[in-house]
């Protein structure tokens, strides 16, 4: 067995810990090939039954089984793949990045700005403090953002920076935005917690919860339910049959070219409006002043 310490840059993580490792071997985590040699400071468990790991106070690669594991990272930016199994990943302190892979997984952000990554299977993900990124991916996810700016995003989705610097166009707000493209459907529910977060459903039948802050929310395909919550929220979506609530606050709600079906439109601060039948080709976008009054304005694309 070889023990030696080791810095590397993997998937934009710095890893600087010591642990033994006694052969290479592959893994696949966060959509790449992990490749992990015995000179590497990575710790793979080799064994195939329910673990439980707990990290250093430094960087770590922890790499888990095919059984249910439990894998805490301790401090340090940390990267932990779950692997097979039911698995209870935690980063607890530190900006770390958690992948549950197949299976039920329960993904725990702690505190930090972290990446939670569920992958297959009915997978629960909390960001906890910090501005997170979380995305369910394939199977019926729940997402809580809890506190900070989150993205939280349902389905399997490519993510880039859209402001690397942390600085959107409004001024007032200093949230690490960021952009998606959707992909494979799932039924899940996202909750944004506190701070301004950007929910995105995906295809398949969603709810979603802004709760507090200026949030975005994007049901995508299927029948959806949203619902801004306190705060100034965009709500949008790419459906026939659509619940809207925008809560409290001057929301905007956008309906897409593709909205070709009734809707059924609440917000707080306007009348209650009643149902809307648009055309395949028509934008139309709702928004309720701080006076309490509402406009409706649709244009033909």
């Amino acid at each position: 067995m070889s023990q030696t310490t080791f810095a590397k840059t993997l998937l934009g993580l710095t890893i600087a810990a010591a642990f033994s490792h006694s052969a290479s071997a592959e893994d696949t985590c966060l959509g790449a090939t992990v490749t992990i040699h015995a000179e590497t400071a990575i710790k793979k468990i080799d064994k195939q039954g329910n673990e439980v790991v707990m990290g250093t106070k430094g960087d770590d690669v922890i790499m888990g089984t095919a059984g249910n594991d439990i894998i805490d990272g301790g401090k340090g930016n940390d990267l932990i793949c779950g692997g097979g199994g039911d698995d209870t990943l935690k980063g607890n302190h530190g900006n770390d990045q958690l992948d549950g892979g197949t299976g039920n997984d329960n993904l725990i952000g702690g505190n930090g700005h972290d990446s939670l990554w569920g992958g297959d299977g009915n997978d629960t993900l909390s960001g906890s403090n910090g501005n997170d990124t979380l995305q369910g991916n394939a199977g019926r996810d729940t997402l809580n953002g809890d506190n900070g700016n989150d993205g939280l995003y349902g389905e399997d989705n490519n993510l880039r920076d859209r402001n690397k610097d942390g600085v959107d166009d409004d001024a007032s707000d200093t949230d690490d935005d960021t952009s998606v493209d959707a992909g494979i459907s799932g039924d899940d529910s996202l909750w944004g917690g506190n701070g301004n977060d950007d929910l995105d459903g995906g295809p398949g039948s969603d709810n979603l919860y802004g709760q507090n802050g200026k949030d975005s929310l994007d049901g995508g395909l299927n029948e959806d339910n949203l619902l801004g919550g306190n705060g100034k929220d965009t709500l949008s979506y790419d459906s026939d049959d659509v619940n809207l609530d925008s809560g409290k606050g001057a929301d905007t709600c956008v309906l897409k070219t593709e909205a070709n079906g009734e809707v059924e439109q609440e917000c707080e601060h306007g009348p209650e409006q009643d149902v809307h039948e648009h055309g395949a080709n028509r934008a139309c976008v709702l928004t309720t002043k701080k006076n309490g009054e509402t406009e409706l304005e649709c244009e033909h694309s």
